[in-house]
């Protein structure tokens, strides 16, 4: 035997050849769609070499272009437990972890990769993209606001730092960042509405109408536009041509006006015709719009109103004239249909216009005796006050609209109050400790045990001095039955709300508490506070 071949470093230079070569060869064979070969190669060479990194990398390389996903990982996977200071490793496992939908494995393997070597300017990419797909946004913003930092003319990066900011609720930087990539990369129509929905909330009001009328004149039957367009008129009480625009909805991808054995509604003469009415939207939607049944009602109409089973019990208050089902009745026949929140445009209706009687739903009498007893005797006499917090985290309006409930519980240290807790379900985090204090009482898992929706709520409601709550469908059951009610909006609130003033035009029993600066809570908790205190006073005196 040659003193070559007892070399330790000349031996280690030919399993360093032989790596290379096999690695050219499969790497050739996959070029030619040779996949089943180029595996071979790659097998046959960690058989006859060891467990080497790079044969495995080579390998999962292979699988990935041969369509095999979950091969690929479980290759990239070894290779990474062998040198696992490798990010290419990582940052490649990531990527097919992430392609087969397992992303809480992706998001930790990227992110080890890019903290090996901050470099992996791809992995990041794909990290970001995968914590955005996980409901992550924050931590997807931390990463592109990385990536942009290392690359700040990259108009890409600048845009997808924008998504994660907005979804994030973090404006300003999603503001900072879309303009940014627009200026880089101008013509972007898609950053471009994201740019104008952005401006709505910070409102900045002509700036978004504005780039909204440039982007609908090179797009003028866009849905998406039409009904973007539509909320910015509506947030300015533009009813008009807001609920104009807001029909547009039906056209957007995904959506479709329900069928009925009967003629749309277009505002004609409804006089001792039929109508059936039917909800549409958010349980909030189908309690603020359903007033207009009693419009046509008034008008003459027979009015049926299909809503969904949950919300039949509550909406069958509305008034006797008025059929409320929750589906349509074998055989009936209708001379006309019209989705609820269609009827201000059939009804031709501006902001002024809207009814807006005291109360147009009830709580039931049974349900009221049934609360009210319970309720006095844990309020002992006190201004009984209940809170409500959080909407459904689900819905793509939530974002900003709810607070935490920690925001709320310097209120439950004011004297003379006893405090009920409303919140169901979401939002419930952190307050087990408050619901032990003597002057509070916890509603939440009490309410509305059944199949019907809020009908517990409303009885509570009835019989509260005040209700506090954001802006979520216990809101609207508020106003609706004509409680007492104070709203917590943010600085640039849903359409329905406006933009100014303490009035709400849809209710008259409501009283608005707007934030002065976005996202804190501390301005509009605080006037609760001090209105608290004031009522307190005046039920004491």
């Amino acid at each position: 035997m040659s003193d070559d071949a007892n070399n330790p470093a000349d031996h280690q230079e030919s399993i360093t050849e032989s790596v290379e070569t096999a690695i050219r060869q499969a790497t050739a064979l996959v070029g030619e769609s040779r996949f089943a070969e180029g595996e071979a190669v790659c097998r046959s060479a960690i058989d006859r070499l060891g467990d080497h990194p790079d044969l495995w990398k080579c390998l999962g390389a292979v699988r990935h272009h041969a369509g095999n996903g979950p091969g690929a990982a479980d290759a990239f996977r070894k290779a990474a437990e062998i040198r696992p200071d490798d990010a290419g490793a990582w940052a490649s496992l990531g990527l097919m972890l992430a392609t087969s939908d397992r992303s809480d494995e992706a998001i930790e393997a990227l992110y080890k990769a890019v903290e090996i070597d901050p470099g992996q300017s791809a992995a990041a990419r794909n990290l970001g993209l995968s914590l955005m797909k996980a409901g992550r946004p924050a931590e997807a913003r931390d990463v592109y606001r990385t990536l942009a930092a290392q690359s700040p003319n990259d108009a890409d990066v600048l845009g997808w730092l924008g998504h994660a900011s907005a979804a994030a609720d973090d404006i300003d930087t999603a503001y900072a960042a879309y303009t940014r990539s627009l200026q880089i990369s101008p013509g972007n129509q898609n950053l471009e509405l994201t740019l104008a929905l952005v401006e709505r909330d910070l409102g900045l009001f002509p700036a978004s109408r504005t780039r909204f009328d440039r982007l609908l004149a090179a797009r003028p039957d866009d849905p998406v536009l039409r009904f973007a367009q539509a909320q910015n008129m509506l947030l300015q009480g533009d009813y008009v041509n807001g609920f104009r625009e807001y029909e547009w909805r039906w056209k957007r991808p995904g959506m479709e006006m329900p069928v009925f054995d009967a003629a749309p509604w277009q505002g004609e003469e409804i006089a001792g015709r039929s109508i059936l009415l039917h909800d549409e939207q958010g349980l909030g939607d189908t309690i603020q719009f359903c007033r207009f049944a009693l419009t046509l009602r008034d008008r003459g109409a027979a009015v049926t109103l299909l809503v969904r089973p949950r919300l039949r019990r509550l909406i069958s208050t509305l008034s006797r004239d008025i059929s409320c089902v929750d589906a349509v009745p074998p055989g009936a026949d209708y001379d006309f249909h019209c989705p609820l929140m269609s009827l201000p445009f059939r009804l031709g209706l501006s902001l002024t216009d809207i009814p807006a009687p005291p109360a147009y739903l009830q709580a039931e009498d049974a349900l009221v005796g049934q609360w009210r007893e319970k309720l006095a005797a844990a309020s002992g006499g006190k201004l009984s006050v209940g809170l409500n917090w959080q909407g459904d985290p689900s819905s793509q309006s939530e974002r900003g609209r709810s607070l935490p409930f920690d925001a709320l519980r310097e209120l439950l240290n004011l004297p003379d109050i006893h405090f009920f807790l409303l919140q169901k379900q979401h939002g419930r985090d952190g307050m087990a400790d408050a619901a032990q204090a003597a002057n509070v009482t916890d509603l939440g898992e009490k309410l509305d045990l059944g199949d019907d929706a809020f009908v517990d709520t409303a009885a509570v409601m009835h019989c509260l001095d005040i209700v506090v709550t954001s802006d979520t469908g216990p809101a609207h059951l508020a106003g609706a039955i004509g409680a007492r009610t104070w709203v917590l909006l943010k600085k640039v609130p849903e359409w329905r709300w406006g933009t100014a003033g303490e009035a709400m035009p849809w209710y008259p029993c409501m009283r608005l508490f707007r934030q002065t600066v976005r996202s804190d809570w501390s301005g509009p908790v605080d006037r609760i506070r001090a209105a608290l205190q004031s009522a307190t006073k005046d039920r004491l005196s």
